[in-house]
């Protein structure tokens, strides 16, 4: 279970409108239960890097990374993949300034069924060759919204988007958003990506709609090694004793 917890990005994107302390008090927790559990990294949205930043070094825990979304959905339902790429580099360049080293892009999916995968491979590689002029270890993740392009495109369009994605210069291809109503991560799409990425060294990393341990399990197994849950503490104490695992049993992570 520890292997588990150092392929899960420990994920909040929530924007809570009316109540904005929330998402700082959510922000807390998700980067206490990180550091309790030795996860891979904390993943928030541009806004929030420098809080999780601050707070991940005040306690000393300079194993888990930063992970940041861009070009992301604003909303369940909402529409990602459509700012301009100057938009996508600045909102990136930004939180790399604030501290984030692994770069989750949402590919311009809506090009690829249109039929531009041009513009779909500018949406990664652009976001790509900026943050890794600045530090050539840092992250980049394509999420390609498999389910949408399934089902509205086909597999044609899954097989264009990794090309795109990984030609632009991801190291992952990421399953979903968890915002598109077409639905989130299955073991179908993640083994046509791992085939389709095996051979560039590409990686895989299934997000959206994982809520129990047999689904990341099976996930695992058709070829994703990375994992990206908003539900991370549920599923991680569903296969075990929290307490016996957990690297760093709660030590009172202060402000």
């Amino acid at each position: 279970m520890k292997a588990l917890a150092r392929s899960i990005d420990n994920t909040y994107l929530t924007i809570t409108h009316w109540n904005r302390f929330a998402d700082v008090q959510n922000v807390v927790q998700l980067c206490r239960e990180a550091g309790e559990w030795g996860m891979a990294s904390v993943c928030v949205r541009p806004t929030k890097v420098a809080l999780a930043e601050h707070l991940l070094a005040r306690w000393g825990i300079d194993d888990i990374a930063v992970c940041t979304v861009i070009n992301f959905p604003r909303e369940q339902g909402g529409r990602g993949g459509i700012m301009p790429e100057k938009e996508c580099v600045e909102e990136a360049m930004a939180a790399q300034r604030d501290g984030a080293t692994e770069f989750d892009i949402v590919i311009d999916y809506e090009a690829l069924l249109r039929g531009d995968p041009k513009r779909a491979y500018c949406s990664i590689a652009d976001v790509a060759g900026a943050v890794k002029s600045r530090d050539p270890g840092a992250i980049v993740k394509a999420i390609l919204e498999t389910a949408k392009l399934r089902k509205h495109g086909g597999v044609l369009a899954l097989s264009s988007a990794c090309a795109a994605a990984i030609g632009g210069g991801a190291d992952y291809l990421k399953t979903s958003t968890g915002y598109a109503p077409e639905g989130g991560a299955t073991v179908e799409d993640v083994a046509f990506l791992h085939h389709e990425a095996e051979p560039y060294g590409v990686l895989v990393e299934a997000s959206g709609g994982i809520k129990t341990l047999d689904q990341l399990r099976a996930l695992q197994q058709a070829g994703a090694s990375r994992f990206g849950l908003s539900a991370s503490g549920a599923v991680m104490k569903e296969g075990s004793d929290a307490i016996s695992i957990l690297r760093y049993p709660y030590r009172g992570y202060s402000l």
